[in-house]
């Protein structure tokens, strides 16, 4: 399939995703997963941050959840079918670190909280 046919079937994924998140945040909906473990979910805090940094608050966005930046990066990935790079193995590399820094944060924010610390 060429690429605008790809373009035209999963601009309205992103936009219904982005409509969705965009109503969740508007009603202050909980996170489900917190909600029914107590416990942060790895995207616990991505909303404030990425309201503060429309608020231009940069520092507050990495305080919030400090790995709110690869969401758009996962993003493009999603976007360009995974051909983000020109090569397969970089490709797959780069997803692989979004992984692996993802998880890390969370495996980090979540022994904060178990240790009794705010992370949120």
């Amino acid at each position: 399939m060429d690429r605008p046919a790809r373009w035209k079937r999963k601009l309205p994924v992103f936009l219904l995703a982005a409509a969705v998140l965009g109503l969740w945040v508007a009603l202050d909906l909980p996170c489900p997963i917190r909600r029914l473990t107590g416990h942060i979910c790895p995207g616990c805090g991505m909303s404030r941050a990425w309201l503060a940094l429309l608020r231009l608050d940069i520092a507050g966005a990495f305080r919030a959840h400090p790995m709110f930046w690869t969401v758009p990066a996962a993003g493009l990935l999603v976007w360009f079918d995974g051909e983000l790079f020109p090569k397969r193995s970089q490709n797959t590399a780069f997803a692989l670190l979004l992984a692996a820094l993802v998880l890390g944060c969370y495996v980090l924010r979540l022994t904060a909280e178990l240790m009794g610390h705010s992370v949120i």
